[in-house]
């Protein structure tokens, strides 16, 4: 997916790693899955923010609980993603 135009910065959040992907956020409400020993880009999800929170995507955590990251979203939303496919669950 592409980034929301506008949305490049700087981002706060601490990565995650289990079983060898890396689980981190990025400007924009993204969300990304790296494979830990190469940096390989496994999946990203990225949320579609209304237009006046656009510009606003700034988060500092991610979560994980047995096979889902869990994320917040400026526009009041907790989302689980699947930990290997990013489906919304």
């Amino acid at each position: 997916m592409d980034a929301q135009p506008g949305l490049a910065g700087a981002q706060e959040g601490i990565p995650l790693v289990h079983n060898g992907v890396m689980y981190l956020m990025a400007p924009g409400a993204v969300i990304q899955a790296l494979d830990a020993t190469n940096g390989n880009l496994l999946w990203e999800y990225q949320r579609k923010l209304p237009a006046n929170q656009a510009g606003q995507a700034r988060s500092k955590t991610i979560g994980m609980w047995q096979d889902m990251v869990y994320t917040t979203t400026t526009d009041s939303f907790l989302v689980a993603l699947d930990a290997k496919t990013s489906e919304m669950r």
